[in-house]
């Protein structure tokens, strides 16, 4: 049931972003639908907010997870090799 509202929903958004670009008619996506219908500096931090958020918080995570599995990854090896080392 949930996967079926959030469909409803997702294609809510597509269908009322394919209406708003097909009545402004440029480049710039939602900076240029909110710069254009409410003002300007709606459009600026919906941009801002977007880059901010929206793009340097999932490389950040992803960097988090990799630094994590690289580190336990490194540990086993690292005690692999100490053992086959030390032990012959």
């Amino acid at each position: 049931m949930l996967w079926l509202i959030g469909g409803i929903a997702a294609l809510c958004g597509a269908l009322c972003y394919g209406e708003l670009a097909a009545a402004l008619p440029r480049s710039g996506g939602e900076y240029h639908f909110l710069s254009k219908i409410y003002h300007p500096a709606l459009g600026f931090m919906a941009g801002f907010v977007s880059a901010t958020v929206g793009f340097a918080a999932p490389v950040a995570l992803a960097a988090m997870a990799f630094g994590n599995i690289s580190t336990e990854f490194l540990a086993r090896v690292r005690r692999l090799f100490c053992r086959s080392w030390l032990f012959g």
